[in-house]
């Protein structure tokens, strides 16, 4: 079952007769462009593995991600595809061409522009229910603090470069009772 996943496309890149005859979301592979047509289907795929308690934890979740650069757009892009409910992208950088080899949202096109924004624009391709708020600005203490009093936020993803903002936001994650994950690429 795993390789028929993996592999549905045979050398004359045809789908193979299991994936043509179930009319699932193989089937909408665009053959000659190899790409998958991404819709709902998507998301309903993915939560088969869930309970509908799960799913439904997912949808009323809320995660705050502090960094959209190589590690915040892939976590945000994972989030998305899961079906979370709600969230926070928090970055005041811009995308320049050092990021191109790299991060998730960065194309020739969207040099200058602000991470969070060009990052929502792709994330609601991928599943517009998800509610994508996003905050531009370098956050002080005492707004991170502001932001914390949501008591909808329960998961905060550190993605952030720099040791010193990792050491103040894991600090706030503490006082305010809220999970910190820290990752780092």
């Amino acid at each position: 079952m795993l390789n028929t996943l993996l592999s549905p496309i045979d050398n004359n890149n045809n789908l193979d007769k299991e994936h043509k005859d179930k009319g699932d979301l193989l089937s909408q592979i665009d053959v000659l462009n190899k790409k998958v047509t991404l819709n709902k289907d998507v998301v309903v795929k993915t939560n088969k593995i869930l309970s509908e308690e799960n799913q439904q934890l997912l949808k009323e979740s809320k995660v705050v991600i502090f960094g959209m650069g190589g590690l915040g757009g892939y976590v945000a892009e994972g989030l998305t595809r899961v079906g979370i409910g709600e969230l926070v992208l928090i970055d005041y950088d811009v995308f320049s061409e050092t990021n191109l080899n790299r991060q998730r949202f960065s194309y020739e096109d969207n040099i200058g522009k602000k991470k969070v924004l060009e990052a929502k624009k792709e994330l609601n391709k991928i599943n517009s229910e998800v509610k994508i708020n996003v905050i531009d600005v370098k956050l002080s203490e005492k707004e991170i603090e502001e932001l914390f009093l949501d008591e909808k936020i329960k998961i905060v993803v550190d993605c952030l470069d720099t040791i010193k903002d990792r050491l103040v936001l894991e600090t706030l994650c503490a006082k305010n009772n809220k999970i910190l994950i820290h990752g780092s690429i």
